[in-house]
């Protein structure tokens, strides 16, 4: 889910082929970590927490947030705000640039 953000935002920034470029010279030196059927659950138990306390999230959010609690990675993003309200996650502020 993440690359698949990347890739959407190196498609319409303004240096598309150098930002595609890039982006996956990135991904063939990392672990892209898969979402599987535990990601799943914990991406039900989220978004529903959250309904019910009138704190919804994004989609994409809750499916990147899943995958990193499900594996015990700590969430690096420069939208922290996003996962605020995700009970268990590990967030880390990185600022863009």
């Amino acid at each position: 889910m993440v690359v698949a953000e990347l890739d959407y935002g190196a498609k319409i920034s303004q240096k598309a082929k150098e930002n595609l470029e890039k982006l996956y010279q990135f991904v063939d030196i990392v672990q892209v970590i898969p979402f599987d059927i535990e990601c799943a659950k914990i991406f039900g138990t989220i978004k529903s927490k959250l309904r019910r306390l009138g704190k919804p999230t994004g989609e994409v959010d809750a499916l990147i947030a899943a995958t990193a609690m499900v594996h015990g990675a700590v969430l690096v993003t420069a939208s922290k705000k996003h996962f605020e309200n995700i009970e268990g996650l590990k967030v880390e502020a990185w600022p863009i640039g």
